[in-house]
């Protein structure tokens, strides 16, 4: 029965991930040659299917043989006492803030900066509360002090007390189930690693989202096969509900994700769950579209639709088929030309924030915009699966390294370096305001800079499925649930992701994959205390 049920994760996974590999190199073959944007040239063929069919068998006799293999080796057992959270979390924040300091006031990136310019104005594209809290500090900054330094540096000085706070949470739970050694070796790899260092000092909305998904693990692990949810566990999904909700866009529907995961596996007591979850959901919901109201500016439809606009956008580049009706209402959004001349396979950026771009126009006309985007899509299938699968690429595809988009933090937000600030700034590094000897400065800010790098986001998910294979393989089906906030939030950039590139929406895979780590191999696990 054992080998008969990893059998089946193995089939379930190995057309999947093989598929997955085959157009990881087809699109990198095809990206260099310049052919992804050349019409008449089909990036999927019926050809590809024989060559993924032959990987996925050869995949599968391999996923067999290693799963069957570690399902027998011994888990690692639990030795000496829990990890001190205040000695972790002392180490952590100790280590992180002399680059807060090497970044005076913070680094960060342009969100950050048109947050702290128009507060209000944000809540349209950015989460409300973060928004809201963000410039209204540093607006109450600029009128006490004259600069809106000291704000930035609370929000990120206090931003890097919570990190160290909650990871050191982690550590110890980590601790009282796989020993003190692991719990230590947790430790040193948040404080040491310069990714982790740089986001928890960074001025930016994606380090709380991810340490909020990762506490989600180890919430769903320890409730997992309980009957019911006490007040305390009750209090805790609430909490993590309202920071997963309130730091990304696409939060609550995350958040509703998580919270129906939670009721269907209780038995008991779901209306107060339930009612929890409800209130919460409303909580972060309800604002945002009190303020579109009252100052008269609704989110933008573009980022809902970015894919539905990326896909349409490769049907005018590859000069697919498309009625005069529908040429006319996509030329009063953009012009043909530039639909043609700033299409990229990989990000709609170059589409929905061109300056000619009508986005008012097309949010008053969303229906029309949607019932267009089927219409179309109708005639041209092929074109629309090959649109999703470039603007979603860096999300799914097995390349070994992040693209170095967006994935770390190194320009200073002093007001000198904000006040001409562009987006190309985002992946440079500026030295902050704070006297500080030059070559000293300039080794922390390249450390930290320079070292934060990762594995690709694709590469990540694919780990984090080998993992839950790995858990299920040795008996731990029920806390496999634990992977349930990583698999959410590469859904959720899989159905709605600007640019995929961009590693920070996926933060979440640097401080989840050693606990995974940890977790796939461990013994029985003891009652968490």
């Amino acid at each position: 029965m054992k080998n008969r049920w990893i059998a089946g994760l193995c089939a379930a996974v190995s057309l999947p991930a093989s598929l997955a590999a085959f157009y990881t190199w087809k699109i990198d073959e095809w990206d260099r040659a310049d052919q992804l944007q050349q019409p008449g040239i089909p990036l999927l063929q019926p050809a590809d299917w024989l060559w993924a069919i032959l990987g996925s068998l050869l995949l599968f006799f391999f996923l067999y043989a290693f799963l069957t293999a570690v399902s027998e080796m011994p888990g690692i057992h639990p030795h000496g006492d829990p990890v001190s959270r205040r000695k972790s979390g002392v180490v952590m924040a100790a280590a992180w803030f002399p680059f807060l300091l090497a970044f005076y006031p913070a680094p960060g990136m342009n969100d950050t900066v048109y947050i702290m310019d128009y507060p209000v104005r944000a809540c349209a594209q950015f989460p409300w509360a973060y928004s809201l809290t963000v410039g209204g500090a540093a607006r109450l900054s600029e009128q006490m002090a004259g600069t809106r330094e000291p704000a930035v540096f609370l929000i990120a000085l206090l931003q890097m007390a919570a990190a160290a706070w909650a990871l050191s949470w982690a550590v110890r739970r980590v601790s009282v189930t796989a020993g003190t050694r692991w719990g230590w070796a947790l430790a040193c790899y948040f404080a040491l690693f310069p990714m982790v260092g740089n986001y928890a000092v960074a001025a930016v909305k994606d380090t709380g989202y991810g340490i909020a998904l990762f506490l989600w693990m180890f919430f769903l692990r320890r409730t997992a096969g309980k009957e019911e949810l006490d007040l305390r566990e009750t209090a805790a999904m609430a909490g993590l509900l309202m920071a997963v909700m309130l730091l990304r866009n696409n939060g609550v529907l995350a958040g509703a994700v998580l919270a129906g995961a939670v009721l269907a596996g209780i038995k008991k007591k779901r209306l107060r769950t339930a009612a929890a979850a409800v209130l919460c959901i409303t909580a972060a919901a309800a604002p945002p579209w009190v303020i579109s109201h009252i100052y008269h500016q609704p989110p933008l439809f573009q980022e809902i639709a970015a894919v539905p606009i990326q896909q349409v956008g490769r049907v005018i580049a590859m000069e697919g088929t498309l009625d005069t009706k529908d040429r006319l209402f996509l030329e009063h959004l953009l012009p043909e030309e530039q639909w043609k001349s700033g299409y990229n396979p990989f990000t709609v950026d170059f589409i929905k924030w061109d300056s000619r771009f009508d986005r008012e126009w097309l949010n008053s006309r969303r229906g029309e915009f949607l019932k267009l985007w089927m219409r179309v899509g109708a005639d041209n299938p092929r074109l629309y699966a090959e649109g999703w699968m470039t603007e979603t690429y860096a999300v799914w595809n097995l390349d070994p390294e992040e693209h170095q988009v967006q994935s770390r933090f190194g320009w200073a937000l002093t007001d000198a370096n904000t006040q001409s600030m562009i987006p190309e700034n985002n992946d440079e590094a500026a030295a902050g305001g704070l006297p500080m000897p030059r070559r000293l400065s300039a080794f922390l800010i390249r450390w930290q800079f320079d070292g934060s790098r990762f594995l690709g986001a694709g590469l990540c998910l694919w780990l984090t499925v080998l993992a839950g294979l790995i858990m299920a393989a040795r008996g731990k089906k029920r806390e496999s649930i634990a992977l349930l906030p990583i698999l959410v939030n590469a859904a959720t950039l899989l159905a709605a992701t600007p640019a995929s590139a961009v590693f920070r929406y996926s933060f979440i895979y640097v401080l989840a994959l050693p606990v995974l780590l940890i977790w796939a191999f461990e013994e029985n696990r003891q009652q968490e205390k």
